[in-house]
């Protein structure tokens, strides 16, 4: 498991299942952390591993700029032909809803007091369209 940091941004990789990568990020997404989070997803699609889960669970806080990072990566794995979600807790999913993210992105909402692996579980079988 790969781990690259920022002031603000810790981002953990690791490769789940059937080439599934979990990309999981720790602080604040804003914008002077935010390259720290899209160089993980470049070096991701550069291998040709486009099957991304990003998880902001544990991030407190994200700006517009940070956001947009989101965004950008759902644009550039779609023109690959791959698979894009997000699993975020529920400040964040609350904030990425009021901007209609939720209609562009498959946003996955964790309580506090949620079972995170369990979620991520689920999140895998989506992007591996597995029915269990």
């Amino acid at each position: 498991m790969a781990t690259s940091t920022d002031e603000m941004l810790e981002v953990r990789r690791e490769e789940v299942e059937s080439g599934v990568i979990v990309l999981r990020a720790r602080g604040d997404l804003l914008i002077m952390s935010a390259r720290k989070l899209w160089d993980e997803v470049d070096n991701c699609i550069e291998r040709e591993e486009v099957k991304i889960i990003i998880s902001l669970f544990n991030v407190d806080y994200a700006d517009a700029f940070g956001i947009g990072v989101i965004v950008k990566v759902k644009s550039a794995i779609e023109k690959r032909g791959g698979k894009f979600a997000v699993i975020l807790n529920h400040n964040l999913f609350e904030l990425f809803e009021k901007c209609h993210l939720d209609e562009y992105i498959k946003l996955y909402k964790c309580e506090e007091n949620g079972d995170l692996e369990e979620k991520e579980k689920e999140v895998i079988d989506w992007v591996l369209n597995v029915v269990r």
